[in-house]
């Protein structure tokens, strides 16, 4: 060992952890783990792990400064000295999370499997209104075929039946016509006399 690394060590010795730090201040002010969880929203166990100094069982070092900083607030105490405590004791090796939008997850069988029928269903409902369509038409035009070369069709009063036919064609077209406006109806009337 080198003299800069038996430095280091002993200035790291007499710096307390922050969770201890934490811990002691709790205890001289003689309020339960408990009552500290319920004030910060937090699980007994994490302040437990966060007193012991065990930083392992913890989420990511960013979360572990925002519990210290509560705590450290909800004791009354400057969060800025533990803060500092714990970035000398913590090393940043853990592997950095991928955030939720960054990640591409693989999907299981399963999930492939329901995939796979999914698209099997849409595209037989597709193929199904397909053919629904072409035979309704192709139905449409031997109607229209028939009716055409029937013997009804060359009858004499055929030409009266389509007239009227045309007349009930022409009323309900002019239901859905919109109703003319006013300006129409005066340049008619002016027109009209």
């Amino acid at each position: 060992m080198d003299t800069a690394s038996i430095v280091d060590k002993q200035s790291s010795d007499l710096i307390e952890k922050p969770g201890k730090q934490l811990a002691a201040y709790r205890t001289s002010k003689g309020l339960s783990l408990e009552y500290v969880a319920s004030k910060l929203f937090l699980r007994t166990q994490l302040l437990e792990s966060l007193e012991a100094d065990n930083y392992t069982k913890l989420p990511q070092a960013v979360f572990i400064k925002g519990y210290i900083r509560s705590y450290a607030n909800l004791l009354g105490m400057a969060p800025e000295p533990l803060i500092s405590a714990f970035n000398q004791f913590c090393v940043e090796d853990r592997k950095t999370e991928r955030t939720l939008w960054q990640s591409r997850r693989t999907p299981n069988t399963q999930e492939r499997l329901v995939r796979w029928v999914t698209g099997l269903i849409v595209m037989s409902v597709l193929v199904g209104v397909t053919i629904w369509w072409e035979q309704s038409n192709h139905l449409a035009e031997q109607l229209t075929e028939k009716f055409k070369s029937s013997p009804q069709a060359t009858n004499s009063s055929s030409p009266k039946l389509i007239e009227a036919d045309l007349t009930q064609v022409s009323k309900l077209h002019s239901l859905f016509e919109p109703a003319p406006s006013e300006t129409d109806q005066e340049q008619v009337e002016k027109a009209g006399g």
